[in-house]
């Protein structure tokens, strides 16, 4: 089990069960309230609460459990990223529906080898100064120095983890660690977790073998997410990391005349309903041991 601790410990003694209580409550409540702001500003409740957009597909890495592993696609010399106009052209129809859920910049890419983004955090968090906006980085790059752009930028919350070969905390997060120490702070929330093969993954849509196949019983993802790779294609989830399954691309379309397409509702109900039409969807398993 992957278990998710602050990076700079407090000090207080962690009640388990406690902090188990206290994250699924905020999250009911976080649900409950964009449902409600949805309802009032779009007349339905079924609207995406959380945005992922990926401005880079570099990734440094090559974690024997990401499909960064098994194709090219995240190599430096393959990098491809997305235009600064439209990422902004994104967050300014997000701005325009007065969304405020979540929003990652990252997909399978490093986010903080892109230079650009404290940048791309400081646009996000002017146009949409309600939501979350978080990264999920190796660590690698995120210096001292960088986190503080972050910071001032205006990041919510960077989820660090330690992937294996590494079997303990990275140099790097290491002294970042040492630094959040030395110098509070409030404003970010740094979570930090590790790991290893051993771990129950997702086998990203069947792209990896498991021990055991564990179908999922129904899926949220595509009625909770909105996935934009750095062309702008609206793609099926997380795990279609080959933009398989475009629903739309937010280069030539509206957000909401995607969203609105019947071809993607009808999907979206019928997902959470347990009924998978598409392959990649039939493939892919609730998190469990690969086989790797």
């Amino acid at each position: 089990m992957i278990k998710e601790v602050p990076l700079v410990d407090t000090g207080k003694k962690r009640n388990e069960k406690y902090q188990w209580y206290k994250y699924v409550s905020k999250n009911l409540y976080k649900r409950h309230k964009f449902k409600m702001h949805s309802l009032l500003n779009h007349g339905t409740t079924d609207f995406f609460n959380a945005v992922e957009i990926e401005t880079t597909t570099f990734c440094n890495r090559r974690c024997p459990y990401c499909p960064n592993a098994l194709f090219d696609r995240g190599l430096k010399e393959n990098e491809k990223r997305m235009p600064e106009e439209l990422f902004q052209s994104i967050i300014n129809q997000l701005s325009d529906l007065r969304y405020i859920g979540r929003v990652s910049l990252h997909f399978y890419g490093e986010p903080t080898s892109d230079e650009r983004l404290p940048d791309f955090v400081a646009y996000a968090r002017k146009k949409l100064p309600k939501s979350e906006i978080l990264i999920a980085s190796n660590g690698d790059y995120l210096s001292p120095e960088y986190f503080e752009k972050l910071r001032k930028a205006g990041i919510s919350r960077i989820n660090l983890t330690t992937h294996w070969p590494n079997k303990t905390m990275t140099p790097k997060i290491k002294a970042l660690r040492t630094y959040l120490r030395e110098n509070p702070q409030s404003e970010v929330q740094v979570i930090y977790n590790e790991l290893t093969p051993e771990d129950d993954l997702e086998n990203r849509g069947g792209i990896f073998k498991t021990k055991k196949f564990v179908p999922r019983k129904s899926c949220h993802a595509p009625a909770e997410t909105m996935n934009i790779d750095y062309q702008g294609n609206w793609v099926l989830c997380c795990n279609d990391y080959h933009s398989s399954i475009k629903w739309g691309n937010l280069e030539k379309e509206k957000i909401m005349d995607i969203w609105t397409k019947p071809r993607f509702a009808r999907l979206r109900k019928r997902e959470k309903e347990g009924k998978f039409d598409l392959k990649i969807c039939q493939g892919c398993t609730n998190k469990v041991q690969l086989d790797l």
